[in-house]
């Protein structure tokens, strides 16, 4: 073949080989982009744990730029990452913390072996569901509350003889509440002394002979007299233990809860050593559970009817605030209290008998008072009682409910089963939360509110500001005196320092916090073009410090002062340094301080350069400000003249001056 059969061939391969080129350069600029894009952290690690990739999300999530951990080693173990994502806790720069999920994969990086890690910050998704396990031990503790007074209140129904049903609500109340010792007591008949109905010392010793009289004196006289459970907490120090007799059960806490029968207290359930304090909420419970065996030892003296039992049982479930309701095993309601008349607005001759899913429909949300909703209402509720089951037995649920006067109530409900005499039937706790739900809105407006309300302050005090700059520049329009005219400039960028601290706050989501390293660049790019210093070189290193406002004003106002003093007097053309001229700020915290220093190349600090007999305002400013952060300012020349400034940081202030 001859050359020139051959040269279409080259040339043909040669388009090829570029089209190839540019292809993998367009794929190539896609993956970039997809990476640079991603919302999840992306690392490269090489074999040596050093970062070798970070994209910009991977920044944001460590608190640091992109560029700045590349080069940097990693510092966390990758190898256990390989088979599943796991959870690491890293601490950013400024001290926030984060949760962040890992996973990693192998790859290559420059033809060799690297880790591909993702990071994904999972802090407010932990935080949620910390928040929801709170709400589900406070919705726990009510419903054990609630299954505890439903078990006391089936030992009334249950047996006849007191003393059996006083050691269960006894045993029910003390467990519920943590306490180790108690007794159950009766007022005599002379209504002067206790007689002891039995005795639980823990295990504790006790040579106390039972028959001995108990007065009523001390702290159980009040529970006797106003009808109310009291407690002591330190009771062993108190003046009622020394009416104590020898050989009694050391008390180092006590509670008592009066049985009370139509307005008189008839009894004391007493609980003591619970290994924690007592509490208000323990007073309330154990004085339901005071009621309950109330009742009991009335059931017992009396020996009435089953009928009269349970018309007791519902004077206690009448004087609930909350609304119980109980439906018999076909759903129909039988019971029907007070508090479910106020929640619902319905009367308790017009619900009784009714089908529960009839009664539910009725004060369901007008949108969804349909007949596909009522029939699986019913089909659910039919299903519930002949299976003798539900799922959400014991497991309190929220739902809005209208009343028949339009009126909207957010109520909780509870419902569990009942057994009485081998009869099935389903009992429901309904507490109105409506206010609750309000308060929570009221707050969430609230704080909405004061976020606007700051934000407009921190808009209106820059533009203020703004307004007295500009007035001072209209000034020095004005004024001839070349002395003057620089004095009005350096006000005119005092007052810009501060504005600018406030167009921060109110651009940004925290309202408190300055982040320094933005502001010191604009403050810079500010100064420079303020005295013209286009050939001057501005440098800011900061370690991702944000600054509360009372600290970044006076910061601010040192930087600008002392910036200011090199652009006016540290270049001089006959006396210039090889290089270009440069003025570098420096922010860094170390060990509780917080280190500024603002430096320049230029001809340096005079020899009788004194800093406690100043002349210049901007160096008296300087002084004072750094004083006023709690600080000192000193000075000296390298390279040029160097100011630096530590003072410590705010969280340190505050615990010396607290």
């Amino acid at each position: 073949m001859s050359h020139t059969q051959q040269k279409p061939s080259i040339e043909s391969l040669q388009r090829q080989l570029e089209e190839i080129r540019a292809s993998l350069r367009a794929s190539e600029a896609r993956f970039h982009n997809v990476v640079q894009a991603n919302a999840d952290g992306m690392l490269v690690i090489d074999a040596d744990g050093t970062i070798q990739f970070a994209n910009p999300a991977a920044g944001d999530i460590l608190g640091r730029r992109e560029e700045d951990l590349v080069g940097e080693p990693f510092g966390f173990p990758i190898t256990t990452a390989l088979d599943q994502p796991i959870e690491i806790d890293v601490v950013r720069p400024d001290g926030a913390k984060r949760l962040v999920e890992m996973r990693v994969t192998e790859t290559e990086w420059a033809k060799a072996p690297a880790h591909l890690v993702s990071l994904r910050d999972v802090t407010g998704h932990k935080q949620t569901e910390e928040a929801l396990q709170r709400a589900l031990s406070n919705i726990r503790q009510r419903e054990r509350e609630v299954s505890a007074l439903l078990e006391g209140a089936r030992a009334v129904l249950a047996y006849r003889d007191f003393e059996t049903t006083a050691r269960t609500i006894f045993d029910i109340c003390r467990d519920l509440i943590g306490a180790v010792s108690g007794y159950v007591a009766l007022l005599n008949e002379q209504g002067d002394e206790n007689e002891l109905l039995f005795l639980e010392a823990g295990g504790l010793p006790c040579t106390v002979d039972p028959e001995l009289p108990m007065p009523i004196r001390g702290l159980r006289e009040t529970a006797y007299r106003t009808g109310e459970a009291v407690y002591h907490n330190d009771f062993f120090n108190s003046q009622w233990f020394d009416l104590m007799p020898a050989g009694h059960v050391r008390l180092d806490n006590v509670l008592f809860a009066p049985l009370v029968s139509e307005g008189c207290a008839i009894g004391l359930i007493g609980l003591a050593n619970k290994p924690a304090p007592f509490t208000d909420a323990d007073a309330h419970i154990a004085k339901a559970f005071g009621d309950l065996a109330a009742i009991a030892l009335l059931n017992s003296r009396t020996l009435e009817s089953l009928e009269e039992s349970r018309e007791k049982f519902r004077s206690v479930v009448e004087q609930s605030e909350d609304g119980i309701v109980l439906t018999d095993e076909g759903g129909y309601i039988i019971e029907w209290n007070q508090g479910a008349e106020r929640i619902f607005g319905l009367p308790r001759d017009t619900v009784l008998g009714q089908p529960l899913w009839d009664v539910q429909f009725r004060v369901a949300p007008a949108e969804k008072r349909t007949l596909d909703i009522r029939r699986e209402l019913e089909t659910m509720l039919r299903q519930m009682f002949h299976a003798r089951s539900a799922p959400r037995f014991h497991q309190p649920y929220d739902t809005e409910i209208e009343r028949p006067d339009g009126t909207r109530r957010f109520v909780q409900s509870v419902i569990f089963p009942v057994e009485i005499e081998q009869r099935f039937m389903v009992g429901s706790v309904i507490r109105d939360i409506t206010e609750q739900k309000r308060a929570e809105q009221r707050i969430q407006a609230a704080l909405h509110e004061k976020e606007v309300l700051l934000k407009e302050i921190h808009h209106r005090v820059k533009n203020n500001l703004a307004i007295v700059a500009g007035l001072l520049d209209f000034q020095a329009a004005r004024v001839e005196d070349e002395q003057a005219r620089e004095a009005f400039l350096e006000s005119q960028n005092r007052v810009y320092t501060m504005a600018h601290i406030h167009e921060h706050l109110y651009r940004s989501d925290d309202l408190a916090r300055i982040e320094m390293a933005d502001y010191l660049v604009n403050l810079m790019n500010h100064l420079r073009q303020s005295y013209g210093a286009y050939g001057v070189e501005l440098a800011v290193q900061a370690d991702d410090i944000a600054l509360p406002v009372d600290v970044a004003i006076p910061c601010g106002l040192i930087v600008n002062e002392l910036v200011s003093n090199a652009l006016q007097h540290a270049f001089s053309p006959e006396r210039r340094k090889p290089g270009p001229d440069r003025v570098a700020v420096e922010l860094y915290e170390r060990e509780g301080e917080l280190t500024l220093t603002v430096g320049d190349n230029g001809v340096g600090l005079p020899p009788d350069f004194d800093q406690q007999n100043l002349s210049s305002l901007g160096l008296k400013l300087t002084d004072m400000l750094s004083r006023q952060l709690g600080g000192e300012a000193t000075h000296h020349n390298e390279g040029g003249a160097m100011f630096t400034v530590i003072w410590p940081t705010p969280t340190t202030r505050e615990e010396e001056n607290g």
